[in-house]
Parts: C-alpha cells; structure tokens; sequence
C-alpha cells in the first residue's frame, strides 16, 4: 500500500474508498481475485510468496482488484457479456500505475501484452472456458494465471 500511496495518489484513494480488506490465504485456481461479499481483495498465499512476486505485481494487482470493486460499487456485475470490457478498464487502471513506476518496465510490458491478447479474444472470458479453466486447474498444485504466465492457451 506504500508504494501506491507514493507512487499514485488518485489509485490509493480509490483502493481506499473500495475495498475494505486485503487478504492473503490458500485461494485454488486464482493468484488473485475481488470478493464481493468480503469488499475484499484476496491473494492466494503461495503468489504472494514467489520469488518472482514483486511489491510492484502485487501493488498493480491491488489496483486491478480495487477498479473491479469500483466498477461493482457502481452496479457493474461481472457478466459474461461485460467481462472483456471490465477486464480492459481494470487492466488499463493497471497499465496506467505501473507507467508511473521506477524499474517496472518489464511489468509494463506485461501489463500491456495481457490487455492486448484479451482484446483480441472475448472468448476466454465466456462462461464455459471458465468453467473449463476451473476444471484444468483443480488438478494443479499451484494453479498459475494465465495472464502471468503470458499465454492463454490450455
């Protein structure tokens, strides 16, 4: 929370103003989500915990969830024909806070790669390829995002 209160002001505000809880616990099938019922947004522990796992991911991430709770708080339901849009905007929020980061080129790159390959793919966010998603990944140990690890593909 330091670094997006002195990195970005406006985003701290809004993390503030909507979610009411960050928590970290054994989340399978996410690295991280919004819980609507918590006002919460949640982290799967062992995310948090790789080596690879930056405080300047888990802020952006922080940001992603916190612009879903905003869009939530104003009635915008997570439905299957809004997902790709919802996702865009909270990915933007994103790409726009790790811009303003010393050193996070790369997670810039990142960031952008991922808002990219959802634009050119409304499909993944359909109820059935999460439904399938959630399938493949109750066999995974650790089960890894696909945005994280850069492909979409089962």
């Amino acid at each position: 929370m330091r670094l997006i209160k002195s990195h970005d002001t406006l985003n701290y505000s809004r993390v503030i103003r909507n979610l009411e809880r960050i928590w970290v616990y054994l989340l399978p099938g996410d690295l991280a989500h919004y819980d609507v019922s918590l006002k919460a947004c949640v982290f799967d522990e062992r995310y948090v915990l790789l080596e690879t796992t930056t405080p300047e991911r888990i802020a952006s991430t922080i940001i992603h969830e916190a612009t879903h709770a905003r869009l939530e708080a104003w009635g915008i339901g997570y439905d299957e024909n809004k997902r790709a849009r919802i996702e865009a905007i909270c990915l933007r929020r994103e790409l726009n806070f790790v811009t303003g980061l010393p050193d996070a080129e790369a997670l810039r790159e990142e960031v952008a790669r991922t808002l990219a390959a959802y634009a050119d793919n409304n499909d993944y966010f359909s109820d059935a390829n999460f439904a399938r998603l959630k399938e493949r990944d109750k066999s995974k140990p650790c089960a890894t995002s696909e945005r994280r690890t850069g492909s979409m593909d089962s």
